[in-house]
């Protein structure tokens, strides 16, 4: 019988091609064969002991069947590659290259290679059989994962590459049809055929890319030399996919897809899917950076920035509207009754912080001015900034001098900020379900909108040194703003309470040592610094700025969607300049 696919003539009653392995009728007689007796079915046997039952599969690196060990009923997964392929050198050298570096992984999420055996100038891989489906398979079933599932899944997978990476192992082509997961949610990476060692020799002449186009990274299509950072940005391909439904590059051409890799940014995945939490945005644009450098450096960082990941945001009510401070021109016709208002205020709170009200008179080209806003006056002296306790961006701790500067009592609002956007200063923020009331703080503004409001204010951006000395106690250094007691839903507003912003001032006890309101969870706050997880290890402890340049700028004081320890005063989060976020406002700073 003539193979229809490769031509090759078989038995009469063969049942599977002897060259490509491609199935052919129920009867079959080939290399290793056992003979049928009279009645029966003649079967396909590798390695004495291996019964074929079914192809699973075919790809340029040879065949996959399922098969069962006539002694033991182990059912095993095994790749041949057949002769018209063994014959060619570096074919035959990448499938013993990838028996070589399964042997050497042992792993609950790799799969298991049993034995290697060869036979008539065919090879074989007899590996662990998986039941399951590839996730190539369940983006083409369902469009793409809910972010629950894909934590899962993915924080699995940098767990199998962090220990593969270790043992010297880079995999070279992290995709979907290269992550089987069971009925149970358990992951196994499989196809470690182009895999290199680290340090080994080259299995294609230098400046030759290996790997699929659609998940390569910008150093595998120039042909560079590898390490474990670009794994990771096939992964972060592979789950940008997963979310997405799509991948970030796609074009008519190879040619256009790698250009694109190498050269353009990957569009914003909230762009695709507005339900996606800006964690998730922040998380694949820094993965897919373009510069190894920038990435997360190895697997286990990457696992930890997928794990906090935060869920999909909740909506928010609108009602109990909190009264807004009135606007200057108000102020001046009432000004005997204020004055009143702030002596009681000032005998009621005793001898603390030092409050004033700012009274700006900036016109704008609409004729709007911005209201007033309460700032407290924090006075010069030092205090520890980062923790011992905290991540490693957050040591080493260091005692840190500042001068005397005034902070916002409270973010600045709704109402405040929309005063900006009708003098045609501000642009308009991003709309959330989560941001109606007008004295809700403000969200979805990105850094350069707070920048520009604050100047507009006659005000700037806190540092980030003054913000956690804002966020401190006067006399000892604690781990929240209000003390070391760990945070409720009296104190903060954060993912134990019920998920929504609440108007500002609205946690008294949550207050720091200086008076300051809302410094832990409700939204989080921009400053003014560029982020640079080692910039504690080099930062200037009088009246420190942070780095000159950067990607990111720094944000504080964790949110509504934040965890107990995301509320810690020397918590440190990021995001691009750019960004408008759910979770993230602002407040302005003044100084002496």
């Amino acid at each position: 019988m003539k193979c229809p696919k490769c031509n090759t003539d078989n038995a009469a009653d063969a049942r599977f091609c002897l060259s490509c392995g491609e199935p052919l009728s129920r009867k079959t007689i080939a290399v290793g064969t056992v003979q049928p007796q009279q009645g029966q079915e003649a079967k396909l046997i590798i390695g004495k002991n291996y019964e074929v039952v079914k192809k699973l599969g075919e790809g340029g690196m040879g065949v996959v069947y399922k098969a069962v060990h006539n002694l033991s009923g182990q059912e095993v997964a095994i790749k041949m590659l057949p002769p018209e392929l063994s014959q060619d050198e570096n074919i035959r050298t990448r499938f013993i290259n990838e028996a070589r570096l399964l042997a050497k992984l042992d792993h609950p999420n790799i799969v298991t290679l049993y034995n290697f055996l060869e036979e008539d100038m065919k090879f074989y891989l007899i590996m662990q059989f998986v039941k399951g489906k590839t996730l190539e398979d369940h983006i083409r079933e369902r469009g793409k994962l809910s972010l629950d599932e894909a934590i899962k899944i993915f924080s699995q997978v940098c767990d199998a590459l962090g220990y593969a990476h270790q043992m010297g192992v880079i995999h070279r082509d992290i995709k979907p049809a290269n992550i089987m997961i069971t009925p149970d949610m358990r992951v196994k990476v499989m196809d470690f055929g182009i895999a290199k060692l680290t340090g080994g020799s080259r299995l294609t002449a230098t400046g030759i890319a290996v790997g699929t186009v659609w998940y390569m990274s910008p150093e595998q299509i120039r042909g560079a030399e590898l390490d474990a950072r670009s794994d990771l940005y096939s992964l972060g391909i592979t789950l940008y996919e997963a979310l997405t439904g799509r991948v970030p590059f796609n074009a008519e051409s190879d040619y256009e897809v790698r250009k694109s890799h190498v050269e353009v940014n990957p569009p914003s995945p909230r762009s695709i899917d507005g339900s996606l939490p800006e964690s998730v945005e922040r998380v694949l644009m820094k993965v897919l950076a373009k510069s190894p450098d920038e990435r997360y450096q190895n697997a286990q960082e990457f696992k930890k920035a997928i794990e906090s990941m935060s869920l999909a945001p909740p909506v928010i009510s609108s009602d109990s509207v909190a009264t807004q401070p009135p606007e200057s021109s108000v102020v001046q016709k009432k000004g005997n009754g204020i004055w009143i208002f702030i002596i009681l205020l000032i005998l009621v709170l005793g001898g603390g912080a030092i409050y004033y009200f700012l009274f700006l008179n900036k016109s704008a080209p609409s004729g709007a001015s911005p209201l007033r806003s309460e700032q407290v006056y924090i006075p010069a002296g030092d205090f520890i900034m980062g923790s011992e306790k905290g991540k490693d961006d957050e040591r080493p701790p260091k005692k840190v001098l500042l001068s005397a500067f005034y902070i916002d009592k409270y973010e600045v609002t709704n109402l405040q900020y929309q005063r900006c956007v009708e003098a045609k200063v501000c642009g308009e923020p991003q709309k959330f379900l989560v941001n109606q009331s007008p004295s809700a703080p403000v969200v979805g503004v990105s850094y350069n909108d707070a920048k520009t409001y604050c100047e507009w204010a006659k005000k700037r951006l806190p540092t980030e040194a003054e913000w956690e000395k804002a966020a401190s106690q006067k006399s000892k250094n604690t781990e929240y703003p209000w003390g070391d007691e760990k945070p409720d839903c009296k104190k903060a507003n954060f993912v134990e309470c019920d998920l929504k912003i609440k108007e500002v001032g609205s946690f008294l006890s949550g207050a720091s040592g200086y008076g300051v309101m809302d410094m832990a969870g409700n939204v989080a706050e921009w400053v003014a610094d560029w982020y640079d997880k080692n910039s504690y290890l080099t930062m200037n402890t009088t009246n420190p700025k942070g780095p000159m340049t950067g990607t990111y700028r720094v944000i504080r004081g964790g949110s509504f969607k934040s965890t107990a320890l995301d509320l810690r005063k020397s918590n440190r989060m990021y995001a691009m300049p750019s960004e408008r976020l759910m979770t993230v406002g602002f407040r302005c700073a003044k100084s002496e």
